[in-house]
């Protein structure tokens, strides 16, 4: 974090915007934030307009004349906040030097820690807002993973896992990754073997994402027995869930997915939710959150 410039330099020197400062507006507040660091700045649209002249730099004398002169003070605290932040920076300044640094800091050299196994592309349900099935070209073919790739991902994955990784956590998606069964059972059961022969960590994660309607009591049984973490799709109570997430014959899923979570947390299984932002949610996640906690008693978010 940058120490905020002195008044009189403050004034004089020509600054920019950071390329990493974006803004979001609703309801007349512009939140700025710089998307290595996160936390906003929350400034009235009509300010924040005005700040927009510093994208090409400019010296805050000059921005400062913009404004009445009941309006200076705290335009001049504003820019030395978004100074302080990083989100105004001088003309010359090497961002991507920075960055990485941060990177060398914080992140060091590559490792590899996670494997996402994409038992299959194909989905059971058409949600709306799916970046997948709705940007699809004509004449694709779904495909699922067969048990052979299955098993020489895990074989790789086990020559590559670095011992010093601190998180550890094999990821099946999809699609639904469901739908491809066979292939999870399989891969299960062969991360069992790699453990017991010490060619993976035990402490190695397993979680599953899933839209929850094709959980059975076989399916349960056989995340409870292997001990994986099962993230179950769902936006909310049924009169928001059901806005976006819907079947192929255009109906609601909220009923199927809240069966398959119930399944799992009866059957003891560590069940949490995965819960999509969009218009149809966004003013009313508190209620949301809330409502995941106390109905659902979920494990995790």
């Amino acid at each position: 974090m940058k120490t905020a410039l002195g008044e009189e330099l403050l004034r004089k020197q020509p600054l920019r915007i950071s390329r990493f400062c974006h803004r979001f507006t609703k309801n007349g507040v512009v939140a700025w934030y710089h998307s290595l660091r996160l936390k906003p700045i929350f400034i009235s649209k009509t300010l924040s307009d005005l700040l927009l002249a510093y994208e090409n730099g400019q010296t805050t004398e000059l921005f400062l004349k913009k404004l009445p002169a009941n309006q200076q003070e705290n335009g001049k605290k504003i820019v030395g906040n978004l100074y302080a932040a990083e989100m105004l920076m001088e003309v010359q300044d090497d961002e991507l030097n920075k960055l990485r640094q941060l990177k060398q800091k914080f992140l060091g050299e590559p490792a590899i820690g996670v494997l996402y196994l994409l038992l299959n592309d194909g989905c059971n349900f058409r949600c709306t807002y799916c970046f997948i099935e709705n940007s699809l070209p004509p004449g694709y073919h779904f495909s699922t993973m067969s048990k052979e790739t299955a098993r020489r991902s895990l074989d790789l994955y086990s020559r590559v896992l670095l011992k010093g990784v601190g998180r550890k956590t094999i990821i099946f998606y999809g699609g639904e990754p469901l739908i491809n069964l066979g292939a999870l059972q399989f891969c299960l059961k062969y991360i069992r073997e790699l453990k017991d022969k010490g060619l993976l960590p035990e402490n190695l994660a397993t979680t599953i994402n899933t839209n929850g309607s094709l959980v059975t009591e076989e399916v349960v049984n056989l995340f409870h027995e292997h001990n994986v973490a099962v993230s179950v799709s769902l936006d909310g109570p049924k009169e928001i869930h059901d806005q976006c997430r819907r079947t192929t014959n255009n109906q609601g899923t909220f009923g199927q997915a809240i069966r398959g979570f119930q399944l799992l947390k009866d059957g003891k299984v560590n069940v949490g939710v995965s819960c999509t932002i969009g218009d149809h949610n966004l003013d009313q996640l508190p209620q949301i959150v809330e409502w995941f906690i106390s109905d659902l008693g979920i494990n995790f978010l």
